[in-house]
């Protein structure tokens, strides 16, 4: 009787609890702080708002439960003790469930991604397998053309020997670079070989259709006999005909540690930018000693080994990004040495990605060697930045009226140009009673639909729907070239890349359309602050730091794309490898519970890194808050320039490195260089003038610096133009920073610190350099 009154009473101060804990459980729904105390004394300290309601559900229906057990069994402590274990082994459970169905749909995905591979390659080994046939007839032929000029006694004996030697040599090589010095004559001979029937040469022969009067110039025996070289120096003025029109590299090959690599260069993007180049600096008076630029050859990758025509492209796009004052330029007709070339060519890397190209692969030596795929990538980034600076609010305000009706005007401020571009087709479809939309610049674009439909929309006078009607493909691009020719727009359009869906050569012909015929109503009621992008300079800044890592996923917009909290986690995990443990991260986080946790986590490894994290939770990146987001990935790129000083810092003279002790590195090297400027801080007002960063420049490299060229930088012309010449010198010397003049006329302080910090790791790392050269290895 005594226990059984016990434990009646017992389960009476139970139940007691029980409401009790009910009744706080209701008031906690009040607001999110209460529910999140509540949540951290029953559960493992959740910081979901969704999970810490899933949780509730959970708790509610284990309390349930042990009270239906308590009334039954007189254990009541030890059984509580069971239930919740089984409930941790439940939660256990349902979570591994959840990461196997998220395994599962990856897997899905990826074989889903494998079928539509294989069928690609299925059609490209068709198509490979025509353009063999192809390639074989005409080598045949060659062969045929080759062994009837021999038949009747061409004088081509000693040629042919010499041809041989050639074959021989380049067979041994596994057909590297062509030799710039190959006579015409043992070019045609090499092509037309089809014992050799590599795919070098199969592509060779299938690009360039007309192989046919290629014997004609074999003719010619009057200077073939003229090779004898120590016979008479007759052979000196016979380069001159050497430089007449090469093919364009169609492959190119190189033996690295026994192993072929190749890399393809497609002819038409090549002559669609060279026709670009030529016609949009043909007016600058270096070049007019080198364009135009024969658009059917290699010519352009020769041209471009020096580095100018590239800054001069840059200066196209980005007017302003590079100071002619730093360019190396011939004198008096000498060539530039390599030192000179090198830097010409650094200048243009960090130029190019200071302006937000794409090209972390590229290197110097690449752009020295000619590289024609590397630097036709080059190109095309460049070129393609210049098209898509126009298709943005801030300079075509109607670019509103692509918005659907409940969309904010804030999307299409975060909206990728490419995007952009893609709405304002669709946009101009949809005026012409057409349902279809085109959501890529490929496939979608290979029936040429879409561009009948929107030049008809810009001109119907001049533009008609013909090609509509027409079933060849090829009929159709034919008729959207001369409807083009009509608007006297018809840069980058080739019809033959029409229809096999080129998506550079669309990009670029979409963006120059709309750049001359946008073809949209203007709005008057759009107000001056909703044209700025957020951020401004700083996000510009930021998002190129971030594109130059090298993520998966580039960033068209911080506030937008850093959301989910994905490119954060990478980042964070190329700073510190192994720092993220990926299996807490939702990998697709559709919702936004998922993509707070995601932020969380963010949040709690910054703080792990000691990162100042006031007022800073997973829900402000979520919901893009200008200032925090900003705040967060500046010193995300804080912490990777100071860890690579520490790391140079160490191996040169074993200590670590602060802000202080940049300041302090600073005005000690240019003391040593015999300077008397000085600054105190980054935030020092001296540094507008620019006085300070030029004489460091000077000191970290002797003789970089043209003082013919540097102002007294007391006006607001000096300044900037001291600024200017600050980043390109930077840059020339192998800097890659993404500040712009203004940052430093303005002394934006964190700006002047990656600039400061850029040159003192530039510093640092020749010093290591030239220790391994003195110490002989």
């Amino acid at each position: 009787c005594k226990e059984a009154a016990h434990m009646r009473s017992e389960n009476q101060r139970l139940k007691a609890h029980v409401e009790q804990l009910r009744q706080e459980l209701e008031e906690g729904k009040g607001t999110e702080e209460k529910l999140k105390k509540i949540h951290q004394k029953w559960r493992c300290d959740r910081d979901s708002l969704g999970t810490a309601q899933e949780q509730l559900i959970d708790a509610k229906q284990d309390l349930a439960r042990l009270e239906e057990e308590m009334a039954r069994l007189q254990g009541a402590d030890s059984r509580a003790k069971k239930l919740e274990t089984e409930c941790r082994d439940l939660r256990l459970r349902v979570t591994s469930l959840e990461f196997t169905v998220r395994d599962k749909e990856q897997l899905e995905e990826t074989v889903e991604f494998l079928k539509n591979s294989n069928k690609l390659l299925q059609a490209q080994q068709e198509e490979t397998r025509a353009l063999l046939d192809d390639a074989i007839a005409t080598v045949a032929a060659l062969k045929k053309a080759l062994e009837e000029l021999q038949a009747e006694g061409h004088f081509l004996s000693g040629h042919l020997a010499r041809a041989g030697m050639l074959l021989h040599t380049m067979k041994e090589a596994r057909f590297g670079p062509e030799d710039e010095a190959l006579p015409q004559y043992e070019e045609e001979f090499v092509v037309k070989r089809p014992e050799e029937g590599t795919s070098l040469f199969d592509e060779l022969n299938r690009t360039e259709p007309e192989p046919e009067p290629e014997p004609e110039p074999e003719p010619e025996p009057e200077p073939e006999p003229e090779p004898p070289k120590p016979k008479t120096p007759e052979p000196e003025p016979e380069p001159e005909p050497e430089p007449e029109p090469e093919p364009i590299v169609v492959q190119q090959v190189e033996v690295v540690e026994g192993k072929i690599e190749v890399e393809e260069v497609f002819i038409p993007e090549t002559e669609a930018f060279v026709h670009y180049i030529n016609n949009h600096l043909a007016s600058d008076e270096y070049l007019k000693a080198i364009l135009p630029v024969e658009p059917h050859t290699n010519h352009i990758f020769k041209e471009t080994r020096e580095g100018i025509l590239l800054c001069k492209l840059i200066n196209l796009s980005v007017p302003g990004t590079v100071d002619e004052r730093v360019l190396n330029m011939p004198w008096r007709g000498q060539e530039l040495d390599d030192v000179e070339v090198q830097e010409n060519n650094m200048l243009v890397i960090n130029s190019a990605k200071g302006i937000g190209c794409a090209i972390p692969d590229i290197q110097v030596q690449d752009l020295g060697d000619g590289n024609p795929a590397k630097t036709l990538h080059l190109i095309w980034e460049i070129i393609k930045i210049g098209l898509l600076a126009n298709v943005h609010p801030s300079k075509h305000p109607e670019l509103y009226r692509l918005l659907d009706q409940y969309e904010e005007r804030s999307i299409l401020l975060r909206m990728a140009s490419e995007d952009v571009l893609l709405r304002w087709l669709n946009y101009h479809m949809k005026n012409a009673g057409f349902d279809k939309k085109v959501t890529n610049f490929h496939a979608d674009m290979q029936d040429c639909e879409c561009f009948s439909l929107v030049m008809n929309q810009i001109n119907p006078d001049l533009c008609d729907l013909k090609s509509l009607q027409m079933t060849s493909l090829r009929d159709r691009a034919d008729h959207v070239l001369e409807n083009a020719l009509r608007l006297n727009c018809v840069e980058f359009l080739i019809p033959d890349e029409l229809v096999a869906g080129n998506p550079r050569l669309n990009t670029a012909f979409v963006a120059n359309l709309f750049h001359h015929f946008p073809a949209m109503e203007s709005l008057p009621d759009v107000q001056e602050f909703e044209l700025n992008a957020e951020g401004g300079r700083e996000e510009r800044v930021y998002r190129l730091w971030m594109n130059s890592l090298g993520l998966e996923r580039s960033v068209a917009n911080l506030f937008e794309d850093l959301r989910d909290g994905l490119i954060l986690l990478k980042t964070f995990d190329l700073l510190v490898p192994g720092i993220v443990q990926w299996r807490k991260v939702n990998k697709k986080p559709y919702s936004t519970f998922r993509k707070v946790e995601n932020c969380n986590y963010v949040v709690l490894l910054g703080k792990e890194l000691e990162f100042h994290m006031v007022n800073l939770g997973g829900k402000d990146l979520v919901d893009g808050n200008v200032k925090l987001t900003l705040g967060l990935v500046f010193q995300m790129m804080r912490y990777q320039l100071l860890s690579m000083l520490a790391a140079l810092k160490v191996k040169v003279e074993g200590k670590g490195v602060r802000e202080e002790q940049m300041i302090t590195w600073a005005n000690k090297k240019v003391a040593e260089s015999g300077k008397t400027s000085r600054m105190r801080n980054f935030r020092d007002g001296s540094l507008s003038s620019g006085l300070f960063l030029i004489d460091l420049l000077n000191a970290v490299r002797p003789r970089v610096v043209n003082y013919d060229h540097v102002p007294a930088g007391k006006s607001e012309e000096e300044k900037s133009l001291n600024a200017k010449y600050i980043i390109n010198i930077a840059r020339k010397i192998g800097c890659t920073i993404f500040l712009v003049w203004e940052d430093i006329v303005e002394v934006k302080s964190n700006m002047i610190m990656t600039l400061v910090g850029s040159i003192m790791y530039n510093s640092f790392m020749r010093e290591e350099k030239a220790k391994k050269v003195d110490a002989g290895k």
